[in-house]
């Protein structure tokens, strides 16, 4: 969907904007880089379904978007329709709506996933205090899943 978005905001802003377009979003963690003279642009394209008050920023994104301020963008395309009849998804409509300069302020960023480094494959060390188990001593703490897992009372997995 994002090669739609993107042609859609080349068609309509980058002749306004007197500006060359380049598609950056494979190499870079913005998706376009707009450049006209001396300037250049960096913009972060998010398309929606939804009426566009929220989207999906990754942690890159967010950092490029600062460090590049004041010659940055956020591009939100939304209330786009989606139509999944066809053997490949198509959109179309979309109201356009962007945001330069672009500042990145915490209180508009809500934490939605964290990533957990666990301590599998590790030994404990002497420094840090024992962890409780809940397992009885001698019980394997791990096991390779063998089959069909077993089934709780509620029928969920015990894995």
């Amino acid at each position: 969907m994002r090669d739609a978005l993107e042609i859609r905001f080349t068609l309509s802003k980058a002749d306004h904007l007197r500006a060359t377009v380049k598609d950056v979003g494979d190499k870079e963690s913005f998706d376009l880089l707009l450049t006209r003279a001396e300037r250049r642009l960096h913009v972060e394209v998010e398309g929606t379904t939804s009426a566009g008050l929220e989207v999906i920023l990754t942690r890159a994104e967010v950092e490029k978007q600062r460090k590049y301020y004041p010659d940055n963008a956020l591009v939100v395309v939304h209330s786009i329709e989606l139509d999944r009849t066809g053997t490949e998804p198509a959109t179309s409509g979309g109201v356009l709506h962007c945001t330069s300069p672009w500042v990145v302020d915490d209180e508009d960023l809500t934490v939605i996933s964290y990533v957990y480094r666990t301590r599998v494959g590790t030994r404990p060390s002497g420094d840090v205090a024992e962890e409780q188990t809940l397992f009885t001593p001698g019980v394997p703490q791990q096991r390779q899943a063998q089959g069909k897992p077993e089934a709780a009372d509620d029928g969920r997995s015990l894995l």
